[in-house]
């Protein structure tokens, strides 16, 4: 449930539609401004209580990549 909440703030970010999005996504193909790397760390923060910081956001590549991100500092709590 949180994933599918996650993933349905960032198609809004992203203006995509939630079915056009995936963990293979590729974020690297789709300009992220600033205020879209705020939003996904708000909206981490909100739905999985973790705090991500915007340098690790623009090192992910996929949507998998920052569910990978999240596990990671979920394990490391």
């Amino acid at each position: 449930m949180k994933k599918e909440n996650l993933l349905s703030e960032i198609a809004k970010f992203l203006e995509i539609d939630r079915c056009n999005l995936n963990d293979k996504y590729d974020l690297k193909g789709h300009s992220i401004d600033s205020l879209v790397v705020i939003s996904i760390i708000a909206a981490v923060d909100i739905i999985y209580s973790v705090r991500v910081q915007g340098c690790e956001i623009d090192k992910c590549e996929t949507v998998g990549d920052i569910f990978s991100l999240i596990d990671l500092k979920l394990k490391a709590l």
